[in-house]
């Protein structure tokens, strides 16, 4: 075994030693984890910090998108994968880390082309990150409202929902769709008990929120993940922008 100082560094806040060894490397662009375990793992992954400077007219000047799809998913040079961590935890969104990425990258190399320099690059970047959250959101929404089957090649997506609380793969993407829109808050109380093991009087301790009240949204969450109706016309209309 190789010595501690001969080791890969971990993420900062992530396991060290040994323990470093389960810490799930980042998958390679274009690909999506599948194991449940894996995909709540990178939820739980604290940010790396963003770069001080980027060159970005170099990097934007590409004869096309493809191209510019090609140099942005290799190196990550605009740290879309922290930003895309640091959004999730923010939202305490339930969305597959790697999903996003790719949604971010794609929506990246489309814009990039005509990127000017304003807004600043950073703004730039989290503005499509928001951008793809909410499109993802809306497309699962939509897809929930019309009743399309959640296909088999299509349940990876939502395999968190399935090992985090018992749902049935073919309501995973329903449960998904009732998990975010139920107001940001409520999800924070869930999304911090279920996947970082917090215990409500762990959590009151840490927080100006009474426990019975983290009881509550604690509860009206569990209880929109059940939930088995349909989306309605009027959740459709919902503005994404009120539970980021």
């Amino acid at each position: 075994m190789a010595s501690s100082e001969s080791e890969t560094p971990s993420p900062e806040g992530a396991p060290t030693g040994q323990a470093a060894s389960a810490w799930p490397e980042p998958m390679p662009p274009g690909e999506l984890r599948e194991q449940a375990e894996l995909q709540a793992r990178d939820l739980l992954v604290p940010p790396a910090p963003l770069p001080k400077s980027l060159a970005w007219q170099q990097l934007f000047d590409a004869d096309s998108t493809r191209e510019l799809l090609a140099r942005l998913a290799t190196g990550d040079p605009l740290s879309l994968r922290p930003r895309v961590l640091s959004r999730i935890r923010t939202s305490a969104l339930l969305l597959h880390a790697d999903r996003l990425l790719l949604r971010a990258l794609a929506l990246c190399a489309y814009r990039g082309q005509l990127y000017a320099g304003r807004p600043a690059l950073d703004e730039w970047c989290d503005t499509i990150v928001r951008q793809s959250v909410r499109e993802l959101l809306r497309e699962d929404l939509e897809r929930e409202y019309a009743a399309e089957p959640l296909s088999a090649e299509d349940e990876v997506l939502f395999r968190l929902f399935a090992e985090l609380f018992g749902i049935e793969a073919p309501l995973t993407r329903l449960a998904s769709v009732r998990y975010h829109l139920v107001p940001r808050e409520k999800r924070r109380v869930l999304w911090t008990v279920a996947l970082e093991g917090t215990s409500l009087a762990e959590l009151a301790e840490r927080t100006p929120t009474p426990a019975q009240e983290l009881e509550q949204q604690l509860r009206g969450a569990f209880e929109a993940l059940s939930d088995p109706r349909r989306p309605t016309l009027g959740e459709l209309a919902i503005r994404e922008e009120d539970f980021l």
